[in-house]
């Protein structure tokens, strides 16, 4: 063992703990000098690199980082690919899979998120019994992926599938439960379930309770999902106070400009716009879409469901002209990203002509 190499082992370990303690900032100048010097002594291709870049992937992503965090994650399982590895390199080759397919799925990448998804399961199925709960994880990944590309009959049928492998597995999981206790209670409310979606969420919320406590990512998570419930049920208070209170636990554990923060005030600004709050609800939503355009660039679905969002609150507010001009720059991208037949897209194109035949009436 080298000197260059215990330098580089002691590097990664810091960075490894500085994310360990929510600091990712402070943890990737470190985890990328361990890289560095790694590579120059000779362990380009060693398992240390797949793990490395693994972290770096895992530091990107909690910094709203995604493409450089797809990027290491890519490299990671490149490394993997080329590695003679026993049962435990297995688990880092799905960890990297699953992590590649979550990261395409954030991105907007639904069909990559998919196949990728699917050669995480087989690898799994060819290493390991069917109780174990890792088949679980990523029945619950395929499962919100299904969901986000509106293929939801898939999605709950997946979600079940994913709740009862947990519920078996003979590595008992309880975050996991909970986990998949959110995806049925976001499809739940997908098809307007609130009922039934509310019970599932709170049954995480119990779970996160009972495992980590409040003052985690997971039960501010399950905070901002209980919010768009009690939104759907129109108990606007509650709700209002579910969202702000997500706003601000997302900004304590990532800073003001991370994705989830832009997602928790899209839905705050749909509430204020519900209650006729225009003014505050055009605010909001430019805040959130400020933050999604720097994370993913201007033409992402994300950003344009909260244009498509501000041209309804046009409407609201009587601006014909601005209305369809967001509408237009929001179909345009749903269009190009997820396809002419995708729930979205119809959703979008319906507002959309429907305010044009009756502006040129």
């Amino acid at each position: 063992m080298t000197a260059e190499f215990r330098r580089a082992a002691h590097l990664h370990e810091l960075a490894a703990g500085r994310l360990a303690a929510g600091r990712p900032g402070d943890a990737l100048p470190a985890c990328a000098e361990a890289i560095e010097l790694l590579r120059a002594d000779g362990g380009a291709c060693s398992a240390e690199m797949a793990r490395w870049l693994g972290t770096l992937g895992a530091i990107r992503e909690q910094l709203g980082d995604y493409a450089g965090a797809l990027d290491a994650f890519t490299g990671s399982a490149e490394v993997v690919r080329q590695i003679e590895f026993e049962d435990t390199f297995v688990e880092l080759q799905l960890h990297t899979m699953a992590a590649l397919a979550r990261l395409h799925r954030i991105r907007g990448e639904y069909d990559a998120s998919e196949h990728e998804y699917l050669a995480a399961i087989a690898v799994a199925k060819s290493a390991f019994d069917d109780d174990d709960s890792k088949f679980a994880e990523l029945l619950h990944g395929l499962a919100v992926t299904h969901r986000y590309a509106g293929r939801i009959g898939e999605a709950d049928a997946g979600g079940r599938r994913a709740l009862h492998a947990y519920e078996l597995a003979r590595d008992q999981d309880p975050p996991g439960i909970a986990g998949v206790c959110e995806e049925l209670g976001e499809i739940a409310r997908a098809r307007g379930q609130f009922g039934e979606a509310e019970a599932y969420l709170r049954r995480a919320r119990d779970i996160r309770l009972d495992t980590g406590g409040p003052d985690t990512e997971q039960f501010v998570q399950d905070t901002a999902l209980l919010a768009a419930v009690l939104h759907g049920q129109g108990r606007f208070t509650e709700a209002e106070e579910f969202y702000r209170e997500a706003v601000a636990g997302y900004e304590r554990l990532h800073g003001p400009e991370h994705y989830e923060v832009s997602v928790n005030l899209n839905n705050l600004a749909a509430l204020q716009a519900s209650r006729g709050q225009f003014e505050a609800a055009e605010q909001t939503y430019r805040r959130a879409l400020e933050i999604k355009e720097n994370s993913f660039g201007p033409e992402h679905p994300e950003v344009a469901l909260t244009v498509h969002n501000l041209g309804v609150l046009q409407i609201q507010r009587g601006n014909t002209a601005g209305a369809l001009s967001h509408l237009q720059r929001a179909l345009t991208i749903f269009d190009a990203e997820l396809g002419y037949d995708h729930p979205r897209t119809m959703a979008c194109r319906r507002v959309h002509d429907s305010l044009l035949d009756e502006a040129l009436v």
